[in-house]
């Protein structure tokens, strides 16, 4: 069920061609003869008959306009200059009634809990355990695919543990907010981060990448790391900067690291990249972590 609301609008009879109704008001478009009330009420006045001419058969003049009623799911009510009705997009129409984010949470646990074998409540228990260790997660509920976070607290049972050798791993960094930007960072091997880590030192000849990653956890694929410093040195007149500090200006702008993705890299899918998918399905190294 949706919350409605109701709406009336007048139509002016006859049609009117585009070319007339363009940049024109409603006095412009009516038919000939149709004027607005200037006392005694309000509204649009049928014109009247014109002389010798017979009057209809009920003994009233034919209404050249017609009102009616329509429902809508839109937040506002907003008509363009004639009245005509814009077309709805998805951020204009309110969502069905009961359909909160608790709700969402609901029917996502419930669906995983079939499909894992496991009990509704152990996965509320551990998505709660999950919100408390890592309370940035929280605000991204609303855009993140909750399906996948049921998952993952199943299919990572010492959460806690791996939060704290990525503390480790990262000593400087905002655990929670890298976490809440890539949750399946927790399905990984904690010692393959390890390495990857130290790749990353080694790839942009510096120690103080905790921030780079915390903001932008793609960092830890070396091999986009690689095409996005190539690419920051090949634009380096016109970006004003030498390639000497191509790794230092990549860090200072890791949201630049998405727009140096190329082919299949480019495309995120529910189980990673299209680069991930396709070696998850082949069983090559290199795919998604197993269990998102």
């Amino acid at each position: 069920m949706s919350t409605m609301m109701s709406s009336r609008f007048v139509a002016v009879g006859g049609r009117v061609g585009a070319a007339e109704r363009r940049g024109k008001c409603m006095l412009c478009v009516c038919p000939p003869g149709l004027a607005l009330r200037a006392r005694g009420g309000s509204g649009l006045r049928p014109p009247r008959a014109a002389e010798g001419e017979g009057a209809p058969a009920s003994g009233k003049a034919q209404q050249p306009w017609n009102i009616g009623l329509y429902h809508t799911k839109r937040k506002t009510f907003k008509t363009g200059p004639l009245g005509e009705v814009p077309e709805e997009t998805y951020d204009q129409v309110t969502d069905p009634v009961g359909w909160t984010q608790e709700a969402k949470m609901k029917l996502a646990i419930d669906c995983v809990a079939r499909e894992l074998d496991v009990s509704p409540d152990f996965i509320a228990q551990r998505m709660s355990l999950l919100q408390k260790l890592v309370p940035d997660l929280k605000p991204k509920l609303k855009t993140m695919k909750v399906g996948d976070l049921a998952r993952l607290v199943v299919n990572v049972p010492d959460i806690a543990t791996k939060l704290l050798t990525l503390r480790e791993i990262f000593p400087s960094a905002n655990i929670s907010r890298m976490v809440s930007y890539q949750p399946a960072l927790l399905l990984e091997d904690m010692e393959a981060v390890r390495e990857k880590a130290e790749g990353l030192r080694e790839l942009l000849q510096t120690d103080d990448i905790d921030r780079a990653v915390e903001l932008n956890p793609t960092f830890l694929e070396l091999d986009q790391v690689r095409l996005a410093l190539a690419e920051v040195k090949r634009l380096g007149g016109s970006l004003r900067v030498s390639e000497e500090n191509a790794a230092r200006y990549l860090m200072m702008n890791p949201s630049l690291l998405f727009s140096m993705q190329t082919g299949d890299n480019l495309i995120p899918y529910d189980n990673g990249s299209l680069k991930q998918l396709k070696a998850s399905l082949n069983g090559e190294e290199g795919a998604a972590p197993k269990g998102w």
